[in-house]
């Protein structure tokens, strides 16, 4: 299987969004957050520790 880049995922995710405005705001919160979590592919999300994602989240929210 080949791992999809997880700016391929992120513009996927976004595509089904209908506002342009919507899209935008989507895709660059969730690009920034998940380059704190420095991941490449979604694949890699599933080798962090959940505590960590758990964390990398609060920080976010505070």
């Amino acid at each position: 299987m080949v791992e999809k880049p997880l700016y391929e995922v992120i513009e996927d995710f976004v595509s089904l969004k209908r506002s342009i405005h919507t899209r935008r705001a989507y895709k660059g919160d969730i690009t920034q957050f998940f380059n704190t979590l420095d991941l490449i592919t979604l694949e890699d999300l599933a080798y962090l520790p959940f505590a960590q994602l758990i964390n990398k989240v609060e920080q976010v929210l505070l």
